[in-house]
């Protein structure tokens, strides 16, 4: 069913007040993300408004799987509205990074994500948000983000992000558990040889963290299962 269904059921939706709306629409918007369709997605957030604020929201929602579908959804919705106006998805990226500016006071959780997202589907053309993005770095809590963005790009534009690799091979001696995972996953990614002993070193490490591929999968895996499947990559890459 289509979110809120306008054609059937705007009598019943101007019945509730906006409380009651809000929950409904999230309600859908969730069910729309789990089910991964992107495509009705950005089309609700391009015609309603209210369903745009609600999928920023899911931005910032405790359930890790959740909120990077709706990085991801915010990306397309970008990449969508920058057909008719590439300004748009800059004002976002603008609106994202603001988040990230401690004077801001607000919560960072899920912009970096997004703004990896918005970047990935547009490669060329938002670049130079690899390295902002790099900036804020120093902050563990967006380390994952910003090495899934590094390791998506680095597929997309083979080379040009070579310049990352001793950092993100560094992070596999990360504290954070989480950090360690998406570091490991990245050296598969991008079939980086210079890692496999940092993955070797991994063997033991049974931290288990949420792994988020794009597309909408995702796994919990131990940081270990991690470092073997990239160790995997690397040797069927030399054979």
């Amino acid at each position: 069913r289509g979110f809120l269904v306008l054609e059937q059921s705007n009598l019943e939706l101007s019945n509730l007040d906006s409380s009651n709306l809000e929950v409904y629409m999230t309600e859908e918007m969730v069910a729309l993300l789990r089910r991964c369709d992107w495509a009705e997605v950005v089309r609700l957030a391009s015609e309603q408004k209210k369903a745009l604020r609600v999928l920023f929201k899911l931005l910032y929602h405790q359930d890790d799987h959740l909120h990077w579908l709706a990085a991801e959804a915010i990306g397309k919705y970008a990449y969508d509205i920058g057909e008719k106006d590439i300004e748009k998805p800059r004002e976002i990226m603008r609106r994202l990074l603001w988040s990230l500016n401690e004077e801001n006071g607000g919560s960072p959780w899920g912009s970096v994500e997004a703004i990896g997202a918005i970047t990935v589907e547009r490669p060329e053309t938002f670049f130079a948000y690899v390295s902002i993005q790099f900036a804020f770095s120093e902050d563990e809590t967006l380390l994952p983000g910003i090495i899934w963005t590094q390791a998506q790009m680095g597929r997309l534009l083979p080379g040009r992000l070579d310049e990352y690799r001793d950092f993100i091979i560094g992070c596999t001696k990360h504290s954070v558990d989480s950090v360690r995972g998406y570091a490991a996953w990245a050296i598969g990614e991008l079939g980086w040889v210079e890692g496999e002993e940092a993955l070797q070193r991994l063997a033991g490490d049974n931290a288990v963290v949420g792994l988020y591929e794009r597309g909408g999968g995702y796994r919990k895996l131990t940081v270990a299962e991690i470092a073997r499947e990239s160790q995997d990559v690397l040797l069927k890459r030399k054979k």
